[in-house]
């Protein structure tokens, strides 16, 4: 990712509902901000016991995720853990079994730094994010 603008996001696929509508913003902006070949979506499961590699190509297809430039990640636990914890977008508390996140997107720059957050939750974030990544992807 190093020299590329990217957007940030944690998720789980048995999510009932803001995963999957976060996920679908993303395929929103992946389908506007195609001409952008230095763009790059990252989804980190925060769930990487059930969201095996395979779980999450299925549901990238399912997703309609066209791009190239999307990855779907998981590892093990502490490191998804490291890097939730490095971004302030989720908190796992594995002692109650509960997986809880932020509905907010970080779009980082091509230094790797983190440019702002955009909340699905707040209508005007999603349009501000595509500004701003028009603007650090000219």
């Amino acid at each position: 990712l190093k020299g590329k603008v990217w957007v940030a996001d944690f998720i789980f696929t048995r999510c009932p509902d803001a995963c999957w509508n976060m996920t679908q913003t993303l395929v929103g902006m992946q389908d506007l901000l195609h001409h952008h070949d230095d763009l790059r979506f990252v989804s980190f499961s925060i769930d990487p016991a059930f969201d095996t590699p395979p779980v999450l190509t299925r549901y990238g297809k399912l997703a309609k995720v066209t791009s190239a430039h999307w990855w779907f990640l998981t590892g093990p636990m502490t490191e998804i853990t490291r890097v939730a914890h490095s971004f302030l977008l989720a908190t796992l508390t594995p002692d109650d079994d509960i997986l809880s996140h932020s509905t907010e997107f970080a779009l980082v720059d091509r230094d790797g730094v983190i440019r702002g957050y955009y909340d699905l939750d707040v209508p005007s974030d999603i349009p501000e994010m595509r500004q701003a990544i028009e603007k650090l992807t000219r």
